[in-house]
C-alpha cells in the first residue's frame, strides 16, 4: 500500500479521535478549547481539497486559474481576519477586558484629574475578600489624585467612603459595568450612603467597561453613615421570615426621596429568593414610589440560602415632585419572583410627614 493512502488513513482514523475530548467534555459540548487537537487534521482536510480544486482548474483552464484560486482563497481569508481583529473584536467590550485596556484608560484619566477637591471612590465586590482591588489599575496608575477601593461590606463600606472623601468636594464614583465587580453595589448600599449624606449627583460618564458617577458632596469634612433601625415592626411572614425592625429617615435627600432601611430574619428555611416591595402610599391612598428588589445577604445571598441571622436591607423612594403634604406610609410587600404571589400580608412599616415647606418628622 502506498504511503499517500496510509497517510489518508491516519488522517480519517486521527480526525474523529480528537473530536473525543470535545465530546466528552464535562464541561459542557462542544469544547472548543479541547478541539485544538483536530486543528492540524482540519487544515490538512482544506490544504487536500484545495489542492484537487486546483489541479482540476488547471487541468481546463491552465495553471493561471490555480493561482488565481489560492489568490482568491488567501485574499478572503486576509480580508476576514483583519475585520474581525481590527474593526468587529476591537470595538467589542471582551476587547478591552481581556487585554486590561479598561485599566489603563481609567489610571490615566484619574491621573490627568488634578483638582485636589476631587477624590475617587471603586466600590468593590466583597466576594473578592483580599483580592477586591484591580491589580492593573495599581500597576499603571501614575499621579497624584486620591482614590481608594471600597469593599461594599455593610460593617466598613461607610467608614470606607468617609476615608476616601475626607478632604474633597467632589467626589468621583467609578461603577463597574462588565467587571467581575459589577454586581458589588447589588444592595445599592453605596448609593444608600452617598444620598443619605446630602451627596448631590451632577454627572454620569459613560465608558465600555465602567461609568463615572461624579456627586457635589456637602462639605470636606462629609461623614457617611448607616441609621440605626429601631422601630418595631415584629411581623412574620408564613412562619418562614420575620420583618423585625424598619426606620424612615425624616429628612428627603437632595434627589427628593425617602430613605428607608429595614432588618428581615429567616426563622425557617426557604426555596425561593424571595424580593421585596416598598411602597409610599399618600394620604388618598395611591401608591406614589415604588422600588422592588431582590432581598439579599450581605454577601449577596438570596433568602434561600441565608443564615440564621439578622439581614438589614436598605430603599430609597422617589417622592414625586409637587406630591401633596400629608401623612405618608411605607408599606412593605415581600413575595415571589416568579409568581408574584405575596409571602403573607402586606405590612405598614413606617410613617413620613411631609409639610408644605418639607418634611417635619
Amino acid at each position: 500500500m502506498k504511503l499517500e493512502t496510509w497517510n489518508l488513513k491516519l488522517l480519517l482514523l486521527w480526525w474523529p479521535v480528537m473530536l473525543l475530548p470535545a465530546i466528552l467534555a464535562p464541561e459542557g459540548a462542544p469544547h472548543h478549547l479541547r478541539l485544538i487537537g483536530t486543528a492540524p487534521g482540519t487544515y490538512i482536510f482544506v490544504a487536500l481539497g484545495v489542492a484537487q480544486i486546483g489541479r482540476w482548474l488547471a487541468a481546463r483552464w491552465g495553471a493561471r486559474a490555480g493561482w488565481l484560486l489560492a489568490l482568491a482563497i488567501f485574499g478572503l481569508t486576509a480580508a476576514q481576519t483583519y475585520n474581525d481583529y481590527f474593526i468587529r473584536w476591537a470595538n467589542e467590550v471582551d476587547h478591552y477586558l481581556d487585554f486590561d485596556v479598561y485599566a489603563e484608560e481609567l489610571a490615566a484619566q484619574i491621573a490627568a484629574d488634578r483638582d485636589p477637591a476631587v477624590a475617587y471612590a471603586i466600590p468593590m465586590d466583597l466576594r473578592a475578600a483580599h483580592e477586591a482591588r484591580h491589580y492593573s489599575l495599581d500597576f499603571l496608575y501614575r499621579g497624584e489624585t486620591r482614590w481608594r477601593y471600597v469593599v461594599v461590606d455593610e460593617a466598613t463600606a461607610a467608614q470606607s467612603l468617609t476615608e476616601a472623601a475626607q478632604g474633597a468636594t467632589t467626589l468621583k464614583v467609578v461603577r463597574w459595568t462588565q467587571d467581575k465587580h459589577r454586581e458589588a453595589d447589588a444592595r445599592e448600599l453605596v448609593t444608600f450612603l452617598l444620598a443619605t449624606a446630602g451627596a448631590v449627583q451632577t454627572a454620569v460618564e459613560p465608558h465600555p467597561v465602567y461609568t463615572i458617577e461624579t456627586y457635589r458632596l456637602p462639605s470636606p469634612q462629609t461623614r457617611f453613615a448607616l441609621p440605626a433601625i429601631q422601630s418595631p415592626v415584629g411581623a412574620t411572614l408564613a412562619e418562614r421570615l420575620q420583618v423585625r425592625r424598619a426606620a424612615v429617615l425624616p429628612e428627603r435627600t437632595p434627589a427628593g426621596e425617602v430613605a428607608v432601611a429595614v432588618t428581615y430574619a429567616p426563622i425557617a428555611p426557604m426555596a425561593v429568593d424571595y424580593k421585596a416591595s416598598l411602597r409610599l402610599v399618600a394620604p388618598d391612598g395611591a401608591v406614589v414610589a415604588q422600588k422592588d428588589r431582590a432581598l439579599l445577604h450581605n454577601w449577596h445571598q438570596g433568602t434561600s440560602l441565608w443564615p440564621r441571622e439578622e439581614v438589614n436591607e436598605y430603599y430609597l423612594l422617589p417622592l414625586p415632585p409637587g406630591a401633596p403634604p400629608g401623612e405618608y406610609t411605607v408599606q412593605l410587600v415581600v413575595y415571589h419572583p416568579d409568581t408574584l404571589a405575596p409571602l403573607g400580608e402586606q405590612l405598614p412599616i413606617g410613617k413620613y410627614q411631609l409639610s408644605k415647606n418639607g418634611p417635619d418628622s
